[in-house]
């Protein structure tokens, strides 16, 4: 079987309260003597407010605990569980609104719980995306590894992965068919914005020809100078030595080209014939595959 040059994408999304409970006790990531590359995580919470009113319908009892907080508690007790298997901040990031810890109606401040005899778990989570950084667009652009698309004021952190590396996405809140919530009004991540990029993440990586092209040109301008195909008759590039010379780069920070890896060629050249150089190539391919350079492509 080929091998598929792309990051292991772990999908956990859980709108059960109960959820991550059951996943700090059997949830295993993959030890670092079990992987090759870098272990990621991202972890979004989907709400925002202190008390979620329609799952407190009927509750007669005197203590009511607010879905949405229990869920914002998962997210932090998930960055403690990241944390505690080894993973570092800076491959840890974190969505959450974070109007719960300083809240008026919290009756511990600072503090953020996951079970009534819980401990602290808000202590030490990193605010990579806060209030309304909190967006599908912001969720993809980091899952992407594309900071060109960020919007707002969070970390501009993301997920720059190379092939060999591992991918643990959780997600705490509440969905329908198709669409799951994020904070903002009327707003929802769709199921085909979300399957629309992990294809793209699956078909590359975040090191991949497709960031490098958005890095030099934009995301827009980028898919097309990449994607362009010469009529025929025509060489697939004008400067044969500014070819090699962009893929002797491409290997240099995102690792050998193989078999698979050819099928890029066509991409690298139509960097040439759009007047990328060896500086600039080097640059943006040295942003893009920061996080694994030697990794096969």
């Amino acid at each position: 079987m080929a091998r598929l040059p792309c990051s292991s994408l772990l999908l956990l999304f859980l709108s059960s309260q109960l959820a991550l409970l059951v996943a700090g006790e059997f949830l295993r990531l993959p030890s670092e003597k079990d992987v090759v590359g870098t272990r990621w995580a991202v972890l979004i919470a989907g709400s925002n407010g202190y008390y979620n009113y329609r799952h407190q319908a009927g509750n007669k009892s005197p203590i009511k605990y607010s879905s949405l907080i229990i869920l914002m508690a998962d997210v932090c007790h998930a960055y403690q569980i990241m944390k505690k298997g080894g993973l570092k901040d800076e491959n840890i990031i974190v969505f959450m609104y974070d109007d719960i810890a300083g809240n008026r109606d919290n009756p511990r401040p600072g503090v953020i719980i996951n079970h009534p005899k819980g401990g602290d778990v808000y202590a030490g989570v990193p605010k990579d995306y806060t209030g309304a950084d909190v967006n599908a667009n912001n969720f993809l652009a980091a899952l992407l590894g594309d900071k060109s698309k960020l919007t707002g004021s969070g970390s501009g952190k993301v997920v720059s992965s190379g092939p060999d590396d591992h991918i643990f996405v959780y997600y705490a809140d509440h969905g329908g068919p198709g669409i799951l919530g994020m904070p903002g009004d009327e707003e929802y991540l769709y199921a085909n914005d979300l399957v629309r990029t992990l294809e793209k993440k699956h078909a590359g990586g975040a090191g991949s020809v497709e960031l490098i092209g958005g890095l030099l040109f934009g995301s827009e301008e980028g898919a097309k100078v990449l994607g362009a195909v010469r009529p025929a008759g025509q060489p697939v590039v004008d400067d044969w030595d500014c070819l090699k010379s962009v893929v002797r780069t491409f290997q240099q920070r995102c690792g050998p080209l193989t078999q698979y890896g050819m099928k890029h060629m066509r991409s690298l050249a139509n960097l040439c014939n759009a007047g990328v150089r060896e500086e600039a190539m080097d640059k943006a391919a040295s942003q893009a595959c920061a996080a694994n350079p030697s990794s096969l492509f």
